[in-house]
Parts: C-alpha cells; structure tokens; sequence
C-alpha cells in the first residue's frame, strides 16, 4: 500500500479526492435509499371497487348510445376511432368516397356529444 502512495505528488491532494468520492458515493447511495422507501409508500393507483362499478356503469350507457347510432355511422365511427382506419380504408370498406366517410363521422361525433351531454344533466 505504502508503494502504492508513493507514486501520488501530493498526499493531501489524493486524501482530498477520496474523501470527496467517498461523500459523493454516500449521497448518491443515502438518494437511492431514499428513492426505495418511498416506493413502499406511494399510492396503489388502481381503481377502488366503486371506480370499477362506475367504469363499468359508464361503458354500459356509452355502448347503450353508441347501439342508437345509425348503422353506416356506428361502423365509420368504429373504424376510425377503435381500428385507427384512413378515410381512404373506411371510404373502400362501405362503398362510399373519403368525404363521405368525413361526413358520417363528424355526425356521428356530433350526436354521440349530444347524447352523451343530455343524459349526464
């Protein structure tokens, strides 16, 4: 060990540089501790049994609105919204061009609003 030091210009200087790695390893590790014990006390983010049966409530009455929708509407608004379809893929599928498709979706939108808007007052 003692050769080891030998090489060093200065001793002061190498003490100093450990002493600071050293605290720079314990704050770092004195974070970390930190970090863990505060995972065991955050919060359980998933819904409580009552969230759950409002969830459910509401996807009921939505799939309840959505079934009142007309046929051609409920299918454009499907495959846009749930299957993520161009205007171009939905427009092929149903026989009808890309602006239609626009159009039966902006009214589907605009009465799936309405209805939603009239039952929650």
């Amino acid at each position: 060990m003692r050769s080891e030091l030998e090489q060093y210009r200065s001793l002061d200087a190498l003490v100093s540089v450990m002493a600071r790695n050293i605290t720079i390893s314990a704050h770092r590790n004195q974070h970390c501790e930190k970090l863990t014990d505060n995972a065991k006390f955050l919060a359980d983010h998933s819904p409580t049994p009552d969230e759950q049966l409002i969830g459910r409530e509401t996807m009921k009455h939505v799939e309840e609105i959505l079934a009142k929708l007309p046929p051609k509407q409920h299918a454009v608004l499907i495959m846009r919204q749930v299957e993520h379809r161009t205007y171009r893929e939905i427009g092929q599928l149903l026989g009808i061009g890309e602006n239609s498709a626009k159009t039966l979706l902006s009214r589907a939108r605009k009465w799936l609003l309405n209805e939603l808007s009239s039952t929650s007052q």
